[in-house]
């Protein structure tokens, strides 16, 4: 075994046996307050037992040694379940059992992970072995707890005394007599109709032949997908490339060249069948069996290292739309894997990199809680030693085709600033300001300005920050204009206001014949700058062109189908724990370790399709989600799972509904890294290593775009966040850092009532 994932399994295992042996010490006694005891040796064998950390000279001992040792982690992980069961309130939000292990240092991060695992699952959707229960079981004080996790139960009753001494379960699983005398008569039934007399023979041919064929499992017969690995229920794999395969076909005519030339240079190095590298956007799936069938599952970074290699180059499928890998044994089983060569070196020695832990016998002291601190650095690679002091995960967020445009042209496109260079206009005293306090206001103190224009765009800002009537001049929206923008439309694109549910919406529309290569979806947005801007700019007719210049710039809009589909409620994941960072504790600052699995969860959870709608949002959850969302997966149109968890408004016809994806409050607080804290008053409260959506849009960086401003805020925040000075802010405490220049507010809100009532038709002063 590699010494890298050596370590890791005893890592795990360590880490494991403390869990277990801190709880049902717990349990044992609450009051303890010394090294927990050592119950694991009590039941049963630990993997390192199996010697996995052992040195082999032949591999095949090797190996062997380590599928025993693998296959002790099963019981291993049960024994912290049971564990985890039989402390109160267990299946809480918020358990106590958490808290307990907070409060003996183990990391938060870590115990989040244990969470969110199938360990700490007890809903009714993650099936557990049954067992029989005789009157002689001597854990019935358990029962209860067994019922709250939903293991199946089914008790033996020989006579009617039995479990009498449990009234709990004497009272409410006694059968009655007419239950049993329902059970003997369904015994005798079922008896006579199979002939003790018949003679069994073998089916010959001709009547198998003839045998109805076995019906196809229903869905809920599939075991749960894996949240983040973008399986449906019930989606067998060739289903599952059968549907990537219809949407590469329309992601493909919704492409740019230069996003062509993009995916075909992915395309030729993935040829090269190399290890993803840790900067690398690209994500991993891997198909194993569950229960009869092939589920689809998310690697973290460190599992594609300890993974890849177990695969042939037949068995990676690389998917350069979504830029995604698939590793199954399925694409080809007869293939050996780069790691599965024959026995020809019969002497390589294979060495931990680390000293074996202590023998079981006797029971060792609990480890150091650097271990899961450890632990969730391996799994993550959240490498922070001296050459990368912090989180080296955290590296690919540039912009490297967004936010180029110069101030000037902004101006211009954004906010109709059109002065001609000579015609005059009144500039009030009290109306000029420094050039630093415009550029601020603006959110941009990096461009660089023609000094000409300056005195100009002064006064334009100006006015229009004390909300007073614009030098005709300097702005399009005035019908007096030199170029007004009125009877200067874009001819090729065509903006229709329509009101929705007490909203204004403007519908971008092509305006010239319908075409073969119209999206299926319309392009709809709320920002009446925004809309007007499209008239100004060398646009269309096709609307995608405009939407891909949304998506590069943070402008927020959606893409909604028509459809009589009738409006339900958003089907929302049954366990909510894998769209959440968990609890901390109040007055928590977060570290390196709590960032990297911040960060994988997020990264994993817009893996899925919905995930596109985070760069519908604009904003500080399109700035998080750019490098993992592709943007042609965005410009098709919405997901398949837009009817289960998107949202619809009511069209002016009364018959459709105009649907597109959404993502939930919850789905959003993880985007932006949102802990829930609970506050000495038994309140809860959110902090979060970014500004939470709502937060954000209600700030003065909320500008409509993602303004040079806005991305160097961004920047400094990251940068504070990697080198470990960053903590987590509260909502409050988000609020007054985002309030930056103050007449930035009424300069937007103001270019908004005057955009919308352009629209409406109003002449503007």
């Amino acid at each position: 075994m590699s010494p890298s994932l050596s370590y890791s399994w005893w890592s795990l295992e360590v880490c494991l046996k403390a869990i277990a042996n801190e709880l049902l010490t717990w349990v044992d006694n609450p009051n303890h307050s010394g090294p927990p005891k050592d119950f694991g040796h009590k039941f049963l064998p630990t993997p390192s037992d199996f010697g996995y950390r052992r040195v082999f000279l032949k591999r095949q001992q090797c190996v062997r040694c380590c599928l025993t040792s693998r296959d002790a982690f099963v019981p291993l992980m049960a024994l912290c379940s049971y564990a985890i069961s039989l402390t109160p309130s267990f299946t809480d939000e918020n358990p106590p059992w958490v808290k307990r292990l907070e409060g003996q240092g183990i990391h938060p991060e870590w115990i989040q992970s244990l969470k969110t695992s199938q360990l700490a699952d007890f809903s009714d959707t993650n099936p557990r072995l049954g067992m029989i229960i005789q009157p002689n079981f001597i854990w019935l004080q358990y029962i209860p707890n067994m019922i709250r996790a939903n293991v199946p139960l089914w008790f033996l009753w020989d006579h009617p005394k039995d479990f009498i001494n449990s009234p709990m379960i004497y009272e409410k699983y006694c059968p009655t007599k007419a239950e049993v005398h329902a059970a003997q008569l369904q015994r005798t039934t079922n008896a006579s109709q199979t002939s003790p007399n018949e003679d069994w023979h073998p089916m010959s041919a001709d009547e198998s032949a003839n045998d109805p064929l076995p019906s196809q499992p229903s869905s809920m017969q599939f075991p749960n997908p894996d949240p983040f690995g973008g399986q449906k229920r019930g989606e067998t794999m060739d289903q599952f490339f059968a549907r990537r395969a219809a949407r590469h076909v329309l992601m493909e005519q919704n492409e740019s060249p230069a996003e062509r030339r993009s995916r075909l240079d992915r395309e030729r190095a993935a040829r090269n069948q190399h290890l993803p590298g840790r900067g690398a956007r690209v994500k991993c799936f891997i198909w194993e069996e569950v229960d009869g069938f092939m589920i689809r599952t998310y690697l973290v970074r460190a599992a594609i290292d300890d993974t890849w290699a177990s695969y042939a180059p037949s068995q990676r499928r690389y998917d350069s739309f979504y830029n995604e890998w698939d590793l199954a044994i399925e694409f080809d089983p007869g293939a050996n894997a780069e790691d599965d060569e024959d026995d020809e070196d019969d002497h390589m020695i294979f060495r931990p990199d680390t000293p074996p832990p202590p023998p079981p016998y006797p029971p060792s002291p609990p480890p150091p809680h650097v271990i899961f601190a450890n632990d969730i650095t391996t799994t993550y690679q959240n490498d922070t030693s001296n050459d990368n002091s912090y989180h080296n995960e955290a590296v690919d967020m540039e912009m490297k085709d967004a936010g180029q445009e110069q101030l000037e042209d902004i101006l211009y496109w954004r906010f109709g600033y059109n002065w001609d260079g000579v015609s005059e206009y009144a500039a009030p005293q009290t109306l000029i300001k420094p050039w630093r306090d415009i550029q601020k206001t603006l959110t941009d103190i990096e461009s660089c300005v023609d000094e000409r224009h300056r005195p100009a765009i002064t006064t334009f800002v100006g006015h229009l920050v004390h909300n007073k009537a614009v030098p005709s001049t300097l702005w399009d929206l005035n019908d007096t204009n030199h170029s007004p923008l009125r009877g200067h439309f874009n001819p090729k694109l065509v903006v229709n206001t329509t009101k929705l549910n007490n909203t204004t919406f403007y519908f971008i529309q092509s305006a010239g014949p319908p075409s073969l290569q119209d999206p299926t979806w319309e392009l709809v947005v709320e920002d009446p700058v925004t809309a007007l801007e499209c008239y100004r700019r060398d646009l269309g007719p096709s609307i995608i062109d405009v939407a891909r210049l949304f998506l590069l710039t943070g402008k927020p809009f959606s893409t909604r189908i028509r459809c009589r589909t009738p409006y339900r409620a958003p089907v929302r994941p049954h366990n909510l724990n894998f769209v959440s960072l968990g609890w901390r504790k109040s007055g928590y600052k977060g570290d390196s370790n709590d960032y990297a699995g911040y960060e994988n969860r997020r990264t994993a959870f817009l893996t899925q399709p919905r995930g596109r709608k985070a760069l519908l949002a604009g904003g500080i959850v399109w700035r998080l989600a750019f490098n993992s969302v592709e943007l042609s997966h965005v410009l098709v149109g919405p997901s398949e799972d837009v009817f289960d968890c998107g949202d619809a408004l009511r069209s002016d016809s009364d018959e459709e509904l105009l649907w597109d994806d959404a993502l939930s409050e919850d789905e959003l607080s993880l985007i932006c890294g949102v802990y829930k804290v609970q506050t000495h008053s038994n309140q809860t409260s959110d902090s979060s290593w970014w500004p939470k959506h709502a937060v954000w849009m209600a700030s003065r960086l909320n500008v409509g775009y993602w303004s040079v401003g806005c991305e160097t805020w961004f920047q400094m925040r990251l940068n504070a966040i990697r080198n470990g000075t960053a903590h987590l802010r509260t909502a409050a405490e988000w609020r007054d850092s985002l309030k930056l220049w103050r007449a930035t507010g009424p300069f937007i809100a103001n270019q908004n009532q005057a955009a919308a009532a352009f629209l409406r038709g109003d002449a503007i002063p």
